[in-house]
Parts: C-alpha cells; sequence; structure tokens
C-alpha cells in the first residue's frame, strides 16, 4: 500500500512538471503564465542559495569571533591569539555592547577589509590598527568594517546618539597585559577621498607644537556631533576609529576617544551636549545642495 501511494505521488509530481512545461497546444497567454512560473521558481531557488550561504558565513564568522573571545577572558588569550594569527596586536571593547574584538596590524591596510581574523578572504573583515601607526604614536588610528549583523565596528554609529554616547563613553585597548581606557569626546564625518578633503587630516600621528595641535583640535571639535568638556592637550595620548557610513559616497564615520589621565577614573560624569551646527566635508554640501561657506 505505502508503494502504490508513493508510486502516485511520484506521477502526480510528474504530471504536474510536464504540465507546466510550454508546449506547442498552448496559447500565448497560456506560455506566458508558465514560463511566469518556472521564472518564480527559478527565483526563489536563487534566494533560497544565497540565504544559505550568507546565513552560513554569518555563523561561521560568528563563531570564529565567540571563541576569541573565550580565549581573551583566560590569562593566556592574547598568547592563544597570537597564535591563531601571528598579526594579533590588541583587544579593543566597549562595556555592554557587540563591540569586543581583536586588532590585527599588516603592512597593507586594505587587507583586514576583505579577510578574516584567519586571514582567510571574507567581506565580514576584522579591526586592525593602520600600518603607519604605532601604539607610541599619539595618535591611534584603527578601522573596521560596519556589518549588517551590527559586528565590528557597526557599534560606533550608535555614538551619533548622545544618549548612547553618554551612557558608554569609555573605550577600553587591552595590550601587553595592560588596559587602556579612553573617553569618547568627539564624532565626526569625514571624506575618505583626501583630493576632495585636503584641510584636515583626522589620522595626524603628532604635532609638531601647540599651534599645529590647537589648530587640528579646533578643527575635530568644529566637525563634532557632539560637544564634550573634556580638557585635551599636545600631551595626552587619543584613539581614533574610522568604520564606512553612507552620508555620501565614500564617507568614514570617526570616534575619538581621549586616554584617561592618572587622576581619571572610569566613573567620572562629563557632560555631553549637542553641536547644533557641525562642519562636514564640502562633498556632504555639494550632494544636498547647500552652500559651502568654510
Amino acid at each position: 500500500m505505502a508503494r502504490y501511494e508513493k508510486s502516485q505521488c511520484l506521477k502526480n509530481i510528474k504530471k504536474f512538471f510536464v504540465e507546466s512545461i510550454p508546449n506547442a497546444s498552448d496559447n500565448i497567454s497560456r506560455i506566458i503564465i508558465k514560463c511566469m512560473f518556472f521564472l518564480c521558481i527559478i527565483g526563489i531557488l536563487g534566494s533560497c542559495i544565497y540565504l544559505t550561504g550568507y546565513f552560513g558565513k554569518y555563523y561561521a564568522e560568528k563563531k570564529i569571533i565567540n571563541e576569541q573571545r573565550e580565549w581573551f577572558a583566560f590569562e593566556r588569550g592574547n598568547l592563544l591569539l597570537k597564535q591563531q594569527n601571528n598579526e594579533y596586536v590588541a583587544w579593543i571593547g566597549v562595556d555592554g555592547t557587540e563591540l569586543n574584538n581583536p586588532i590585527y596590524q599588516t603592512d597593507d591596510n586594505g587587507f583586514y577589509l576583505n579577510h578574516n581574523a584567519l586571514k582567510e578572504k571574507s567581506g565580514y573583515g576584522a579591526l586592525f590598527l593602520d600600518c603607519r601607526s604605532d601604539f607610541s604614536d599619539r595618535n591611534i588610528v584603527i578601522y573596521g568594517n560596519t556589518n549588517e549583523d551590527g559586528s565590528l565596528f557597526s557599534t560606533l554609529h550608535n555614538y551619533r546618539r548622545i544618549n548612547f554616547l553618554r551612557e558608554n563613553s569609555i573605550i577600553s585597548i587591552k595590550r601587553a597585559q595592560k588596559n587602556y581606557d579612553y573617553r569618547v569626546f568627539a564624532v565626526l564625518i569625514i571624506n575618505s577621498n583626501t583630493k576632495q578633503d585636503k584641510s584636515f587630516n583626522v589620522c595626524q600621528k603628532d604635532f609638531s607644537s601647540n599651534k599645529a595641535f590647537s589648530q587640528w583640535i579646533t578643527e575635530v571639535e568644529m566637525r563634532s556631533f557632539v560637544k564634550a568638556k573634556i580638557d585635551l592637550t599636545i600631551e595626552d595620548e587619543y584613539l581614533t576609529l574610522i568604520t564606512s557610513c553612507d552620508d555620501f559616497e565614500g564617507a568614514r564615520l570617526v570616534v575619538m576617544a581621549r586616554r584617561l589621565r592618572q587622576e581619571e577614573e572610569r566613573t567620572d560624569l562629563y557632560k555631553y551636549s549637542l553641536n547644533q551646527n557641525p562642519k562636514f566635508p564640502k562633498k556632504w554640501y555639494e550632494d544636498r545642495n547647500i552652500e559651502y561657506i568654510y
């Protein structure tokens, strides 16, 4: 009985597909309907294949980072991360957020934009220290992708909301078994096309004089979405985090922080307010047909 039912089922399926194929006896409208049916089937199958691949890659990348976070919690975590990838240099985190990742450094700033923590080809990417940077620089520059799943530097976009900034103003860097805390003081947009925005280099590493630093930090404050009551001097150490954003083609979101001084605490309260008229790159104004007055 079961064999008969199975045979009938197969015959019905075969009949369905045979009748669905356009043939000489069909009129024009029926042929069009059948063709549309097969196009829908192809579309559904294609979507299933794409989604399977997408979520499969997402799961694989999440598995890697979750394992790394487990390692980092142990005393030998840095050693294990270095063994996994010899370009590992530090760990970055913001408590209570998805930003909790290793940082790598290679001689090619483009490498970790399309390679993961295992150096495998992947659009997921990994966080990386600027190849021209060093942790002894006055301004440490770190790059990372913004991913649809909220990973890597996707968290940085939340700093455009002042309430998030107030609650998550501390960014931590751990390297060589030491922890360094930085407090966010600026959030701004830059143009990655330096030919279109020559007047400002957010990645400047060192400053020749107090005047040079003062000019640089004044430009940062003019461009920032927020105003922070935080003292900033040439003697301080700065952290600059950069990721992509969609404000215009080539736009980059930048979050900047100053390292806590010896007498400062993570729990210290600082006043933040919105900058009602931040300065944007020239391209931002051009795309909106607004006069560039700077």
